[in-house]
């Protein structure tokens, strides 16, 4: 699974995501945390927004990118 989370998410806190990633991890459930990192990083922003820019240009959505062709 990949968790995409900003710190300043003001629907879930980083924090729970964080605890969140590590209770899978400790699982067995393979999982990748990738932090928003672009000053990107409200909830709007990084699940709906990143999708108006060019994957070039957002990190976010070339992370989500790269996780898909990895998998």
């Amino acid at each position: 699974m990949l968790i995409i989370h900003g710190r300043h998410d003001g629907v879930v806190s980083y924090q729970n995501a964080a605890v969140f990633y590590a209770h899978a991890s400790s699982l067995g459930i393979p999982a990748k945390f990738y932090t928003v990192s672009d000053g990107k990083d409200s909830h709007s922003v990084y699940t709906a927004g990143c999708f108006l820019e060019e994957r070039k240009k957002c990190e976010t959505l070339d992370a989500l990118f790269w996780w898909i062709e990895k998998i």
